[in-house]
């Protein structure tokens, strides 16, 4: 593709903004149109949780599970705060009944590699001092889970995509491609 082709982005998420940050780190021309501001659909609702646990099938999984790997890498070259913290994530299960498939879907993942453990009620409660876990028969824990800020992620994407040259549009809707 020509440097000079320009590449249109419909949507100004978390995704289209990234998008655009990374074809402008290429040196691509890049237009981001969004029909509102930048973030506010999809993304303003997402918890962004970076996790690979409930992903399937197992290819699905695997795909998540690298872009645990690449988030650091990412906020680094955002250089910007993007609120990515690390601490993992915690289950339990107040009855017999569901904490055999929390059990179940544990396995599956340890047989893939992914580091969830099981937790007794003592470890969970220091986990979380202030989560009330009554009544409790199990649960598991995987440390190498996160989440991040993605009203921070868009702005920083969007930034830097404008910085090294992209348009952003915004309050226009895409109606149509041609």
């Amino acid at each position: 593709m020509d440097s000079d082709t320009g590449i249109s982005i419909a949507g100004a998420g978390i995704i289209g903004s990234a998008i655009a940050f990374q074809l402008t780190r290429r040196h691509r021309n890049v237009t981001v149109v969004d029909a509102n501001r930048p973030g506010n659909g999809a993304t303003l609702a997402s918890y962004a949780w970076i996790n690979s646990r409930d992903k399937s099938p197992r290819e699905y999984h695997a795909l998540n599970r690298r872009s645990l790997d690449m988030w650091p890498r990412f906020a680094q070259d955002l250089k910007a705060d993007i609120g990515l913290r690390w601490g993992g994530e915690i289950r339990w299960t107040a009855t017999d009944e569901g904490a055999r498939p929390l059990h179940r879907r544990a396995e599956e993942l340890r047989s893939w590699g992914y580091p969830v453990v099981n937790v007794t009620k003592a470890q969970a409660r220091a986990m979380e001092p202030g989560v009330v876990m009554e009544p409790f028969t199990s649960a598991v824990y995987c440390g190498i889970e996160g989440h991040v800020d993605t009203q921070r992620v868009v702005r920083s994407c969007l930034n830097l995509a404008q910085q090294a040259g992209a348009d952003v549009i915004t309050n226009d809707s895409v109606t149509a491609i041609k």
